[in-house]
């Protein structure tokens, strides 16, 4: 049953079409507070820095059977840190350079110079206050010792490789 939700949930977010876009679906019982999105460029086949962090914005909270949505549809190879209709809106990044650095950016500001930025993990709190992640280095962790699962998934049209979403369902 789990699996078919989330095949649901895939299934309709592709109906809107958008270009870059993340979402995350909490399905739980638990209130989920996302406490860091985070987000790297890719060199081929590797994540390299720069890293953006919605960290600096602080938590976002998901009440059960709520979601929170990033979009960009304005330019489609850019992550949607710029994301006008979200709420909350997230209002400022932090980037950690190359040189060990780390500046605060306007999510505009942000969205101008993150253009080879995709998602890479998800930080979010669960009903305990216990920290979890999930993305891409841990696209399905076990299940939590508090009764909940996370899984992640991308997208990538086959034809339109500009149209990217990626998922986070909590359940």
């Amino acid at each position: 049953m789990k699996k078919i939700t989330f095949f649901l949930v895939l299934f309709l977010s592709l109906q809107g079409f958008s270009q870059k876009t993340f979402e995350v679906y909490n399905f739980s019982g638990q209130t989920i507070n996302l406490g860091d999105i985070i987000t790297r460029a890719i060199s081929g086949t590797s994540f390299v820095l720069p890293e953006y962090h919605s960290k600096p914005f602080g938590n976002i909270t998901i009440a059960p059977g709520g979601s929170y949505v990033l979009e960009n549809t304005s330019y489609p190879l850019r992550f949607p840190f710029n994301s006008p209709a979200s709420v909350p809106y997230i209002s400022i990044w932090e980037r950690n350079n190359t040189n060990g650095t780390t500046s605060m950016l306007a999510s505009n500001s942000a969205w101008a110079l993150g253009n080879s930025q995709v998602f890479f993990n998800l930080k979010f709190f669960d009903g305990a206050n216990i920290l979890r992640e999930v993305g891409e280095t841990n696209p399905t962790p076990a299940p939590f010792s508090t009764g909940i699962t996370a899984e992640y998934s991308y997208y990538q049209d086959p034809v339109n490789t500009n149209i990217k979403i990626y998922t986070v369902v909590i359940y």
